[in-house]
């Protein structure tokens, strides 16, 4: 398995900090991501710099419920340290003094528990955030009615996550594969493409015959609930503002530099063609780096829409032309050799004659040249460049023939 793919949960290591050679070890032990605890306790600046300097990111965070309640400083805190997914770890003081009368809640205390969790998971969507709770032991513990803690709690919010501790499952007497049933009717419900819900279905297989307490279990589980969590169903206004595109990639996701660009590009283009329907296009260099659990049988990425593996480089690249500044330079100067003369013959006296197309010829041959630079592919750059020194050679070889 890919360390890549593993996360550790840093509360394991709470007795051994400073948390500076801990990351440092994670970093060149190959393993990239890390579960948080006590979000609103932390310095933020100083986990922000431990993260930059050993390209760690934080997938999700334990936070008490008490802070989930704070929601503004919460949801602003996560962004801050791009985090997606708020996990309650325990009942809060309200319904439970202890760990130890955990055992003993009614059924009553787990459905308004229930209640005021789901109550905050709207709110956490809104900033495209999750809210979820972390099991021990004592949720798989039947009540009276025969009812379990974990279903009184789960029964009152479908968009609210669940992150399954497999060994708390087993310690309660838990049948995990009864509770990984439950993820068949959310794929079958998530309303995938038909290539991702063929992945999902092909990896919730695997998921079945794996054993509860493996790390690969846990990290199938996390990308099952991703490809559930995606809004396959959902559609929103296209926004083809390029600069807010790339502040939000830059405050939402650390480095992935060519993916960025590509998702930018792909905005340019539909921004000028006008069409929804556009396809990105993906290059076999960038396909390679794509882990293998995003892709199918065929090693094709699974993706929704129009996504398409291009084996060559043959699209213009939009984002260096947009943003320019020599070619904004050089249309304000053809646009002003034009105009200035062309309102000085019509207030004056006509003082544009063939001649000054010479003088006008520069910026435009400099954006023609600086169009072919910027092509991709390059045997089309090499063509046109060397059609444009045969076109020059011919014009300069006549005007000698004929005024030499």
């Amino acid at each position: 398995m890919n360390r890549n793919q593993v996360t550790m949960q840093l509360y394991t290591t709470r007795k051994f900090q400073p948390y500076e050679p801990i990351f440092k070890f994670l970093s060149e032990s190959g393993i990239k991501n890390i579960e948080l605890f006590d979000l609103d306790k932390i310095d933020l600046d100083n986990f922000k710099s431990m993260m930059e300097e050993n390209s760690i990111s934080i997938k999700s965070s334990h936070i008490s419920f008490q802070a989930i309640t704070n929601t503004e400083e919460t949801i602003s805190r996560m962004k801050y340290l791009n985090i997606k997914h708020a996990i309650v770890p325990s009942v809060p003081e309200k319904f439970s003094k202890d760990f130890a009368s955990n055992f003993d809640l009614d059924e009553d205390t787990w459905n308004n528990f229930g209640k005021d969790l789901s109550s905050y998971v709207q709110t956490y969507e809104d900033n495209g955030l999750t809210l979820g709770y972390h099991n021990h032991s004592f949720e798989f513990r039947p009540l009276p009615s025969g009812k379990l803690p974990i279903e009184c709690m789960m029964d009152h919010n479908e968009n609210l996550k669940m992150e399954l501790d497999l060994g708390w499952a087993v310690a309660g007497k838990a049948d995990p594969l009864n509770w990984i049933e439950k993820y068949k009717n959310k794929i079958e419900k998530a309303g995938m493409s038909k290539e991702a819900l063929k992945k999902a279905k092909s990896e919730f297989s695997k998921f079945k015959m794996m054993s509860p307490t493996s790390a690969e279990a846990s990290v199938v589980r996390s990308y099952l609930e991703c490809l559930i969590d995606v809004p396959w169903k959902k559609r929103g206004k296209v926004k083809s503002d390029i600069k807010a595109a790339l502040e939000t990639l830059n405050d939402d996701h650390y480095g992935l530099e060519e993916v960025k660009d590509r998702i930018l590009e792909y905005l340019a283009v539909q921004k000028r063609v006008k069409n929804l329907k556009a396809p990105v296009f993906l290059s076999k260099e960038f396909s390679k780096q794509v882990p293998d659990h995003f892709k199918d049988e065929n090693n094709e990425i699974i993706a929704q829409g129009n996504v398409k593996i291009y084996s060559d480089k043959k699209i213009l690249n939009a984002k260096k032309i947009i943003y320019n500044k020599k070619l904004i330079f050089l249309y304000i100067m053809l646009f002003l050799s034009y105009s200035v003369p062309l309102i000085y013959g019509y207030f004056l006296k006509p003082i544009i004659y063939p001649r000054y197309i010479m003088f006008v010829l520069i910026p435009i041959i400099l954006i023609i040249s600086i169009l072919i630079f910027y092509l991709e592919n390059k045997k089309v750059s090499n063509k046109l460049a060397s059609l444009a020194i045969v076109a020059s050679a011919i014009m300069n070889l006549d005007e000698f023939l004929t005024h030499g």
